[in-house]
């Protein structure tokens, strides 16, 4: 996840600050405290050597390989992996992870991926983190029930360039990318209803960005949300500007509003 970089500089880390916003906040409701992870030290570490989501770092990468990281090496706190002028470039040699796998999933009838740490001592366990799921693609009722069930979830959309400028209310189909090309990601918190709207009763999800307090609604934003989501769908003819990987194929069929539901990742703890 790699193209869109407003309030993160130069850096297209979209993917990390998702992934991190997710991890800190199922930690916490699971009751764990002083979770002030670097985020630095994801985006400077993370190894993406099939180039998925881009070319790594702050060309893009993938919540999928956050959480692999995590698991083989752990995360210092923000103070002991200071950044250098809003971000460190390099990883130091203790950190770097010599594979990019920590886990192998397993495929359930459902479509999900379910990634487990089991017997294994590895250095994310120290956090609590346990392993990640990657929800089916295009499932909204399985994408509901993990939100309500286990909190916030990492999720890829289409952004159009009206995200920029969005200040409040409910985002339209308008504001999607051209083509539903999924190019951002962001973390799903909640869905709600906004009523006597021009279009009548409107149903949103409603996101955190990683574009900072000022964007949106205090660095939320609310995205409408269909009542046939997994109906409302297309061809993302480049996949590598999401989630996709070398070799992997030259487009994706994604549904949901501006592709929500296509590429849904959840950490364990």
């Amino acid at each position: 996840m790699s193209s869109l970089r407003v309030r993160q500089g130069d850096c297209g880390s979209c993917w990390a600050h998702a992934s991190m916003v997710v991890m800190r906040s199922r930690a916490e409701i699971k009751g764990m405290r002083n979770m002030g992870w670097s985020t630095d030290q994801l985006v400077a570490c993370t190894p993406n050597p099939k180039h998925c989501g881009g070319e790594g770092g702050c060309q893009g990468a993938t919540a999928e390989l956050a959480f692999e990281y995590v698991l083989n090496m752990g995360l210092l706190q923000d103070s002991e992996f200071p950044a250098r002028g809003g971000l460190r470039s390099s990883c130091p040699e203790p950190l770097k992870s010599a594979t990019e796998v920590a886990t192998r999933g397993i495929i359930g009838a459902d479509g999900s991926e379910v990634h487990r740490v089991g017997a294994a001592k590895l250095a994310g366990s120290a956090l609590g983190l346990t392993g990640w799921t990657k929800l089916p693609e295009n499932k909204e009722d399985t994408l509901v029930r993990e939100l309500m069930a286990n909190g916030p979830v990492y999720v890829a959309v289409a952004a159009g360039d009206y995200w920029f400028d969005y200040s409040d209310g409910v985002m339209t189909e308008e504001a999607c990318g051209t083509g539903l090309v999924l190019n951002h990601a962001v973390v799903l918190i909640a869905w709600g209803v906004k009523e006597n709207t021009v279009r009548g009763t409107v149903k949103y999800w409603r996101i955190k960005n990683s574009w900072g307090p000022t964007w949106g609604e205090r660095g939320t934003g609310r995205l409408v949300r269909s009542d046939q989501e997994e109906k409302a769908c297309g061809w993302d003819e480049d996949p590598k500007q999401g989630s996709g990987c070398d070799g992997g194929p030259e487009r994706v069929y994604v549904c949901g509003s501006c592709g929500i539901l296509y590429d849904a990742v959840a950490p364990h703890f």
